[in-house]
């Protein structure tokens, strides 16, 4: 199982602790110029008041200093948030819902986002907890398929001897994951029903 690091720490080849964007003022990025910042979940929060006109209380262009720009664009996404397809325009609330949830959950919480994203046709980010709760994960499919048949009633073997000896898991697994919808993250593989 993937440990998720401590905030803004990488480890090993996968993982950045935080999830982090970019903002920048789309004006400026038109005109040759890429003016921004990059924001964590709890600074978007802090600036979701002002983000939709990017003038902050005082009446202060935040991202470029230039008055008439009104518009932004996220430019980047760093940290596991990163391996998800969001777009550079999107819906601010739950853009810091989703980078909650990938900071609280790492790799578990991409691969419900990615395996809920494939099984829904209209996508909705409350789905994705049910994901969540109902996936199960393995270090190897093949172990998966053996412990599913097992819970179902695959009775293994009498006397010392064992059927099992003779399966091929892993070609018991390809055929099984026909009925669901399974997503690798590092070693771990995640499984959820179809």
């Amino acid at each position: 199982m993937i440990e998720k690091p401590s905030k803004g720490i990488v480890n090993n080849e996968l993982n950045v602790g935080e999830s982090r964007v970019y903002v920048a003022c789309l004006a400026c990025y038109n005109e040759g110029k890429l003016r921004g910042n990059t924001y964590n979940a709890d600074q978007l929060e802090t600036m979701s008041s002002w983000l939709p006109s990017l003038v902050d209380d005082d009446g202060n262009q935040v991202l470029c200093g230039v008055r008439h720009h009104h518009e932004y664009a996220i430019h980047d996404y760093d940290g596991d948030i990163s391996r998800l397809s969001i777009g550079e325009d999107p819906d601010i609330d739950m853009l810091i819902e989703v980078m909650n949830f990938v900071d609280e959950n790492g790799g578990r919480g991409i691969a419900a986002y990615i395996i809920t994203e494939d099984i829904m046709d209209d996508f909705d980010f409350s789905d994705v907890e049910n994901t969540l709760d109902n996936m199960e994960e393995y270090d190897d499919p093949a172990d998966w398929a053996y412990e599913t048949c097992k819970d179902c009633g695959y009775e293994l073997g009498f006397n010392g001897w064992h059927p099992a000896q003779y399966i091929d898991w892993s070609r018991v697994a390809d055929d099984m994951l026909m009925d669901y919808h399974a997503y690798q993250y590092g070693e771990v593989t995640y499984i959820v029903r179809a």
